[in-house]
């Protein structure tokens, strides 16, 4: 069970520093690669592989390794909670690179231009 909760830390590492990577390319106006986006469906595969491995783990622990395999499963959770949070941010970026962007609104004449043309007619 340890074996698999530290598999499964270390994939969650991976994942958190690709979506840092993914991040910073979205910040400087930048899409995302094929490599980036390959290494992000490698690195979900083998997450949903080691969730099954967890899975399937045994379910007792020894009272001595107890202590590793929580400490393990709350590192676990707080880098995946981090990795939605980059991820919500990086969709967020996603979506206001890929938006058509703003066309300027057209100058409108001054309101005392307005007041003088008024005044003519």
């Amino acid at each position: 069970m340890i074996t698999q909760l530290e598999n499964h830390l270390t994939i969650c590492l991976a994942l958190y520093q690709l979506a840092l990577d993914e991040n910073h390319l979205l910040k400087t106006g930048q899409m995302p690669d094929d490599n980036i986006l390959n290494r992000k469906r490698e690195l979900l595969t083998q997450l949903d592989a080691s969730l099954e491995a967890l899975k399937q783990a045994p379910r007792t622990i020894a009272p001595q390794l107890k202590a590793a395999a929580s400490d393990a499963k709350r590192k676990a959770t707080q880098k995946i909670q981090q990795i939605l949070l980059v991820d919500r941010e990086n969709e967020q970026l996603l979506l206001a690179l890929s938006l058509p962007q703003r066309q300027p609104v057209a100058d409108y004449p001054h309101v005392s231009k307005l007041k003088s043309l008024y005044k003519k007619y």
